[in-house]
């Protein structure tokens, strides 16, 4: 008998797609029917894939965008909810990881916004170097809901760009703010019409493309230079979060879609 064949899945099904046109790479995030939530897989896709566009010669510059009806609504909660502490510190050590690839990448990077950047999405938005924004595009940090706090490294590229007082009242109320509102806090550095942000984000990859390369890496490890010690304090205050009855609480709520009823102080 003749042996069986293992199907591949459809380009369609997987869960990040990439294409190379005119030096630039796109990494569409693809799980529409999910708003692009990250789980596991996608984590680890994303992060293959800026490290070999890093390496590779051809590349000279990378577009993030979101399939569908949104860039990315942040982590999908049904890990969080089947994840015992140990898997949570492992997701979340490596959604880091794929922020900190991000940020650290000699490549400029472009995030290409429309509907839908919350959590953990607001903040692969907040590693980038430059973002567009179409005039759907929402941002925000609502993990204070599931009774816990952005732990990609939110709190710290939150505050870069607008501050203390701001960055706690965002974090704190997990409010959300337009393109048009994160464009007039530094957070967005271009606004497209409706449908537009990816074909503006190619217009400017093309641009950096041509430009001086080494240059252009020196000049985003200069102005990205920081210190580690407040993204390990947020990892560590996250972790333990985890572990709370609010946090259950919070994440048991959203999975079964009711209002959480917080209790601690």
């Amino acid at each position: 008998m003749p042996a069986e064949q293992t199907s591949k899945p459809r380009t369609e099904d997987l869960p990040v797609l990439t294409e190379i046109r005119d030096q630039t790479l796109a990494i569409r995030l693809n799980r529409p029917r999910k708003y692009n939530a990250f789980n596991s897989e996608m984590l680890q896709l994303v992060t293959s894939a800026l490290l070999d566009a890093d390496a590779d010669p051809a590349v000279r510059a990378v577009i993030i965008t979101g399939n569908g009806p949104a860039f990315a609504a942040g982590a999908d909660i049904g890990e969080y909810a089947s994840a015992d502490s140990e898997e949570f510190q492992a997701f979340t050590t490596r959604a880091n990881a794929m922020c900190d690839t991000i940020a650290g990448l000699r490549l400029p990077v472009i995030a290409a916004v429309h509907g839908l950047a919350l959590g953990g999405g607001f903040e692969v938005v907040l590693s980038c170097d430059l973002v567009v924004a179409d005039t759907t595009a929402s941002f925000g940090l609502p993990e204070i809901s599931l009774g816990l706090m952005p732990g990609w490294g939110g709190t710290q590229r939150l505050t870069r760009h607008v501050g203390i007082n701001r960055a706690k009242e965002m974090i704190m109320t997990g409010a959300r703010i337009s393109g048009e509102r994160a464009h007039a806090l530094g957070i967005v550095t271009h606004v497209s019409d409706d449908g537009t942000a990816l074909l503006r984000a190619q217009h400017i990859a093309d641009e950096l493309a041509r430009g001086p390369g080494h240059a252009i890496a020196a000049i985003k490890a200069a102005v990205g230079c920081t210190t580690t010690a407040g993204f390990t304090t947020e990892q560590q205050h996250l972790h333990a979060l985890f572990n709370t009855a609010d946090a259950r609480e919070g994440i048991r709520a959203f999975v079964e879609k009711r209002p959480a009823e917080f209790g601690a102080r």
